[in-house]
């Protein structure tokens, strides 16, 4: 082969290896030991005194329990904390299609963009499902009314809205315009 030596390979190192003769005390500290013998003690294994249990004093958390050995505590003010009495999924939901219905029929008032309206009248269908499923939850207040009752009334308002000007506006451009 082209750029090879003679032989194959470039031969043997020289002696005492590639890179010479090591060290004589090793390549640890000075000294001579290497640095390579066990700790004190006699070796790697567990601390004195019994292992790796919990810290004196019976946990981590502050005195008197809490922290990490206590109950969960919530984020927020106290309506919002761990379900929300059962809507909040519901709120949020009605929220989104509320959303996204809204925008599917504007986008379909412009001009030449009438199909959008097949999208849209299902999309606003969607809010006001969920306004009705809201509005007759079972969890009520103490005062009788549904938690949240703003959204589930506001999606019923503006998901109704847009199924019928989703609907007027589709039949005014023959479905497509």
């Amino acid at each position: 082969m082209a750029g090879m030596p003679p032989g194959g390979g470039y031969g043997p190192p020289p002696d005492g290896g590639a890179y010479g003769p090591p060290p004589a005390g090793g390549y640890g500290p000075p000294g001579g030991d290497g640095g390579f013998t066990p700790p004190p003690g006699g070796g790697y294994g567990p601390p004195p005194g019994g292992g790796y249990g919990p810290p004196p004093g019976g946990g981590y958390g502050p005195p008197g329990g809490g922290g990490y050995n206590g109950p969960p505590q919530g984020f927020g003010p106290p309506g919002l904390q761990g379900g929300g009495g059962g809507s909040s999924g519901l709120k949020t939901a009605a929220i989104v299609f509320i959303c996204i219905g809204a925008l599917l029929f504007v986008a379909g008032l412009v001009p030449c963009l009438g199909w959008v309206n097949w999208f849209g009248i299902p999309t606003n269908v969607v809010p006001v499902v969920l306004g009705i499923v809201g509005l007759v939850n079972k969890n009520k207040n103490a005062d009788g009314s549904t938690p949240d009752s703003g959204v589930f009334i506001a999606a019923l308002v503006v998901g109704g809205l847009g199924v019928v000007g989703g609907s007027v506006r589709c039949f005014l451009g023959g479905g497509i315009l």
